[in-house]
């Protein structure tokens, strides 16, 4: 009896060895057809190191593979890759190796490669195009410049504030230094110390190197609401017709002609109380004074002794103090 009890207890513990290796083995999800019970995960996309050898920092990086038609997302995020240092940029699984590359620094100008191996050549290194080209801003507002962008024309990205944390005083001017990267034709913004702004679209600085910015509405220190409105009337003459009567007619009452004996034309013309700290409005309007040609200058209202500021379109200025202004004297420039 003994031995058929302990026979019993040993055949009950085998049963119910297999009876939990059978619950173990439902409960363990089944390889799909094809699948290796013991597949590993897949490894990540291929990876280099991107080096930014330049004189300015890399702001956007970009990897394709050579077959995409757009550049896909900004490989560097929310980072910067200042002169000299490294970024490790890892692609997602499944990228080829094959990728055309391009990086924007912060100057807004940008290098470009196409079809290069990351697989074979583990380490990107990128450079700059150093600045090959300059513009001369003069700055015939009243007001201080606080900001000065340039852009390639037909792009919608300003780029950076070419200033930096430089101002432009009114009546000064600056040198901008920049990579045109083949490109002549540029749109210009200014912004002054009270927000308001300036553009000027389509500039060509191969041919105009100097660019004299005059004042307008824009120097309000409060801007028209409507950014589609027209800018308000300018101080100062209408410039006259093809028929319109000779500067010495216009002046017969009263004024002052104006005479460009310089060799460009004059684009600004301030008159002032004399010893004022900032030239006053543009009084020429819409009107330029060519060389050789005269301008019928009506003095405000009360003032018949001024300083008179003159700028030209290459920026030179021009400056005669305590003018008669109502006795129709000529006063030639420069």
């Amino acid at each position: 009896m003994m031995f058929t009890a302990r026979r019993f207890a040993v055949l009950l513990g085998a049963a119910l060895m297999l009876v939990s290796a059978a619950a173990m083995a439902q409960q363990a999800p089944r390889p799909q057809p094809g699948q290796r019970p013991s597949a590993q995960p897949q490894q990540a996309g291929p990876s280099f190191t991107l080096r930014n050898e330049g004189s300015r920092t890399l702001r956007e990086f970009y990897a394709s593979s050579t077959t995409e038609n757009d550049w896909g997302p900004d490989r560097l995020g929310a980072d910067l890759v200042a002169p000299g240092q490294t970024f490790r940029i890892q692609l997602p699984r499944g990228a080829s190796c094959q990728q055309d590359l391009r990086a924007v620094y912060d100057d807004d100008s940008s290098v470009e490669r196409r079809g290069v191996d990351i697989c074979r050549e583990r380490t990107q290194a990128f450079r700059n195009a150093e600045p090959d080209t300059e513009v001369t801003v003069v700055n015939g507002h009243p007001r201080t410049l606080f900001q000065l962008y340039l852009r390639a024309g037909g792009r919608d990205d300003w780029g950076p504030d070419r200033l930096g944390s430089g101002t432009v005083d009114a009546g000064a001017r600056e040198t901008i230094r920049f990579s045109a990267a083949g490109t002549c034709v540029f749109d210009i913004r200014i912004v002054f110390d009270n927000d308001a702004a300036e553009e000027r679209k389509g500039v060509n600085l191969c041919e105009q190197q100097v660019v004299v910015f005059s004042p307008g509405w824009t120097t309000a220190d409060q801007v028209p609401s409507d950014p589609g409105a027209p800018p308000s009337a300018r101080p100062g003459p209408a410039r006259p017709g093809p028929g319109g009567p000779p500067a010495a007619a216009q002046a017969a009452g009263g004024g002052t002609i104006i005479r460009n004996q310089g060799a460009v034309p004059i684009v600004r013309l301030s008159v002032d109380a004399p010893g004022a700290q900032a030239p006053g409005p543009d009084r020429l309007g819409d009107a330029v004074i060519g060389p050789g040609g005269s301008f019928a200058l009506e003095p405000p209202q009360g003032l018949c002794v001024g300083d008179l500021l003159a700028t030209f379109r290459d920026g030179t200025l021009a400056r005669r103090e305590r003018v008669s202004l109502c006795e129709g004297a000529e006063v030639s420039l420069p």
